[in-house]
C-alpha cells in the first residue's frame, strides 16, 4: 500500500543472488506506486533473469531488499510516508524454450504430409513458409526405432532436400543433437528416415523441425528463398523408466478379483466380487510424475476420466489392506 510517500533514490526493491552479492534493482515503487491508501499487486518479476544479467544465480542465502526513504512512519492510509507489503510470495516458473526462427519466401517446393507414429499430417504450404504444429504429437521411446516420411508437395525440382531435426536434450536448439539421415534427398521425394531417440534423450516433450527447401545447405534456422518449414512435438520416454515400471508392476501382487483396464480415456477399476473398494487411485505417468490423485467411492466399480495426452500411464490403487498396480494405455 502506498501512503502518501514523497518521490525518492531509495524507494526501490532489490535482490542479489546470495549474502555476498552486489544487489541488483527489480522494481521501482515510487514510479509504479498506485494512488495513496490504495493497494497494488505486481507479479511477473523474473527473478532468474534480473540475476543473469547480473551474473549471479539463486543460492541458499538468496535476499530481497525493501526500500523506504522518507521522513515519517506510516501512521495512516494516506496521510503519512512509506509503503506496506503484503503477501510476498517467490514462485518458481516454467522455463520458457525458445527456438530459432526458420522460413522461407516462395512456396513452391512444400510440405504436404508428415508421418511418423501417430502424426499423420497432410497440409498446404503456409504463407511465409512456416506453420506451427506443435500441437500435432507423437509418442517415442528411447532405443526404439521409428519410421518418418516427409512428402513434398511439388515434384518438379530434383535439387530439392529435406532436413529433420529433434531437440534431444530439450535446450532450445538443434546444433548438438544427433544428426538424422534423410533418405530421397537431394529429390523430389517422399524422404523417409528412421528415428530413434538416444538413450540419453531427456524425457517430456520436445520440438521437431521439419524443412524441405531448394538446392543449397539445408539448416534448421533462417530464412530460404523457397521451401516450408513446420514444427511438432515429440513426446519423449525412456526404456529405463519404461523397466522401473514393469520391475513396479511385478513386484506388487495384483489379485485376480481386481482389474483395472482402460477403454479410450477412461480407467476402470473394477472388483469382481462384486464388494465396495475403499480407498485411493493415484495415475503416474511414465517420467514417475502424478497426474491425478483421487479417492475411490465405495463401490465395486469406479470409472475416471483422464483428459490426457494418448500415452501409457501407471495406475496404482491402495485399499485398506492393500496396494494394486497396472499399466494402461489411454488414447
Amino acid at each position: 500500500m502506498h501512503h502518501g510517500e514523497e518521490t525518492h533514490a531509495g524507494d526501490r526493491v532489490w535482490i542479489r543472488g546470495s549474502s555476498s552479492d552486489s544487489w541488483v534493482e527489480v522494481y521501482d515503487l515510487f514510479t509504479n506506486k498506485a494512488s495513496a491508501g490504495s493497494w497494488k499487486t505486481v507479479t511477473g518479476i523474473d527473478v532468474d533473469a534480473a540475476l543473469a544479467g547480473a551474473s549471479q544465480s539463486i543460492t541458499s542465502t538468496f535476499q530481497i531488499r525493501f526500500g523506504e526513504q522518507d521522513n515519517y512512519p506510516a501512521s495512516s492510509t494516506t496521510q503519512s510516508d512509506g509503503f506496506t507489503f503484503d503477501d510476498i510470495n517467490l514462485e518458481e516458473g516454467t522455463s520458457i524454450i525458445t527456438y530459432c526462427d526458420a522460413s522461407a519466401s516462395t512456396c513452391d517446393e512444400y510440405i504436404s504430409r508428415v508421418q511418423v507414429g501417430s502424426i499423420d499430417n497432410s497440409s498446404a504450404c503456409t504463407s511465409g513458409g512456416y506453420h506451427d504444429y506443435t500441437g500435432v504429437s507423437t509418442s517415442m521411446t528411447t532405443g526404439s526405432t521409428y519410421s518418418m516420411t516427409v512428402t513434398n508437395g511439388n515434384t518438379s525440382w530434383s535439387s530439392d532436400q529435406c532436413g529433420i531435426w529433434i531437440d534431444w536434450n530439450q535446450n532450445g536448439d538443434f546444433t548438438d543433437d544427433n544428426a538424422i539421415t534423410v533418405s530421397g534427398s537431394p529429390g523430389v521425394g517422399p524422404y523417409s528416415a528412421s528415428i530413434t531417440p538416444p538413450t540419453g534423450a531427456a524425457a517430456g516433450n520436445t520440438r521437431m523441425r521439419v524443412r524441405i527447401t531448394y538446392t543449397g545447405t539445408v539448416s534448421s534456422c533462417g530464412s530460404t528463398s523457397y521451401g516450408e518449414v513446420e514444427d511438432y512435438t515429440i513426446n519423449v520416454s525412456s526404456m529405463q523408466n519404461m523397466a522401473s515400471v514393469d520391475e513396479e508392476i511385478n513386484e506388487i501382487e495384483l489379485e485376480s478379483h481386481l482389474l483395472i483396464y482402460s477403454n479410450d480415456n477412461k480407467i476402470f477399476i473394477q472388483n469382481l466380487y462384486e464388494e465396495a473398494i475403499e480407498g485411493e487411485a493415484i495415475i503416474y505417468d511414465i517420467t514417475g510424475k502424478i497426474v491425478l490423485n483421487q479417492k475411490l467411492e465405495k463401490s465395486n466399480l469406479n470409472v475416471i476420466e483422464l483428459n490426457s495426452k494418448s500415452a501409457y500411464y501407471i495406475v496404482k490403487v491402495i485399499s485398506t489392506d492393500k496396494v494394486y498396480s497396472s499399466l494402461v494405455f489411454i488414447k
